[in-house]
């Protein structure tokens, strides 16, 4: 999955903006130009579990005009498949709207709200069963309301911005590194071949799944915990509940059965922390200084890379952060290398992450009177022609010179 198109209006240093988004996208221009507001633009929309009006306020409106709407569109290649009902065809959606604009009529008619829309590679709603498909009677179709939440939990994006906070990539993160990468490990997990060794009473060892094991142990862990202070914990809310909702809980106990469970794989992996030992101490990896949060951030990638994670998105706020010009150089062939088989937007001060033979791949962004805008180089790739792609001052030369 990438990223294929983006189209901003009005929103914060942008008044109009269509781009083009290569599979490497390299956003360079002065500063202030706007290049983190392309990123957030899509960060905003894009990497968040719940969007809704909250995400969004007056600040965020170009020039602070309140008279004006903001537009997010993300175009996708390929679409989304999306299933309404089970056992029915998917529809593919292309294109996600977000649009920050008003009540025109009734009883909230001036108030914020915000719109999301889906469309199809027409520009269509694409169109879905109204009701679960049964044998025999005919189908009624109507258009996708909204965007459903397996739309967005679809999009496997990743932001990385200037404040290189561990935090922001560990596995409880939504849109974190770690995070993608636990999930795999959890699929994995969760395959019934992938078996573990169990001796049994008799003293032989049989293979079971490691999945049914795992589910054994933390269900002998939650009964060690089961003191009586978390029985009558739970006996207490569960009894309150029942009153809350009009039962008696001495003659309708079985109206309602509270009870708490154990993690299942995924949960435990999310409540993982990264730590450091030093001697006989550890302390979290996310309360050290920001330069050791940066290189471990950078070694998480390092690791997406080897471990060639695919159909991702990450969008990078200034790679060169605190590296040295040896290291800038290093991580820039890493970022080509997860490139290859992910999709990646960032922006860039330094000439390391700009001197490339694919120019087509630099985004020019400026900021005038009428807000940020991008141009990119139209020029067409010749074998016999090669192009200068030094930087001078803020820009990137796209002038070609004779070569052989």
């Amino acid at each position: 999955m990438k990223i294929s198109k983006i189209r901003v209006e009005n929103f914060r240093s942008i008044k109009d903006l269509n781009l083009d988004v290569p599979q490497i996208c390299c956003l360079v221009g002065p500063n202030n130009a706007g290049k983190s507001n392309i990123l957030l633009a899509i960060q905003r929309v894009l990497g968040r579990d719940w969007v809704s009006v909250s995400s969004f306020d007056e600040l965020d409106i170009y020039a602070h005009d309140n008279n004006l709407d903001v537009t997010i569109q993300v175009s996708f290649e390929p679409g989304i498949p999306f299933v309404k009902f089970k056992g029915s065809d998917p529809v593919s959606i292309h294109t996600l709207a977000f649009d920050y604009t008003r009540y025109k009529v009734g009883e909230d008619k001036g108030k914020r709200r915000l719109e999301q829309k889906c469309f199809d590679e027409h520009g269509k709603p694409p169109m879905v069963l109204a009701k679960a498909p049964r044998k025999g009677e005919k189908h009624e179709y109507q258009p996708v309301v909204n965007i459903p939440p397996d739309v967005r939990e679809a999009i496997p994006l990743i932001y990385i911005g200037t404040n290189r906070t561990l935090k922001e990539q560990l596995p409880a993160a939504r849109y974190s590194m770690l995070r993608q990468l636990f999930e795999d490990i959890n699929r994995d997990l969760e395959d019934p071949k992938h078996t573990v060794k169990v001796k049994q009473q008799d003293g032989s060892e049989l293979n079971v799944p490691r999945l049914d094991e795992f589910r054994i142990l933390m269900e002998a862990a939650v009964k060690l915990l089961r003191t009586d202070s978390f029985e009558a914990l739970e006996t207490s809310i569960k009894k309150n509940a029942l009153q809350q909702l009009g039962f008696d809980p001495a003659a309708d106990g079985d109206k309602l059965d509270l009870f708490f469970s154990p993690f299942d794989t995924m949960d435990f992996y999310k409540a993982l922390d990264l730590r450091v030992r030093e001697g006989v101490f550890s302390v979290s990896a996310t309360e050290l200084g920001e330069g050791v949060q940066n290189a471990l951030v950078l070694a998480i990638l390092k690791a997406f890379e080897e471990r060639r994670k695919q159909g991702a998105i990450l969008l990078i706020e200034e790679p060169e952060m605190f590296l040295h010009p040896q290291m800038q150089r290093s991580l820039y062939k890493t970022l080509r290398e997860i490139a290859k088989t992910n999709q990646i937007i960032y922006t860039t001060h330094s000439p390391h992450f700009v001197s490339i033979p694919e120019y087509k791949e630099v985004v020019i962004v400026r900021r005038g009177v009428d807000g940020t805008k991008v141009s990119c180089s139209d020029l067409p790739t010749n074998a016999k022609l090669g192009a200068c792609r030094s930087i001078h001052g803020d820009t990137v030369c796209t002038q070609q010179h004779a070569g052989s």
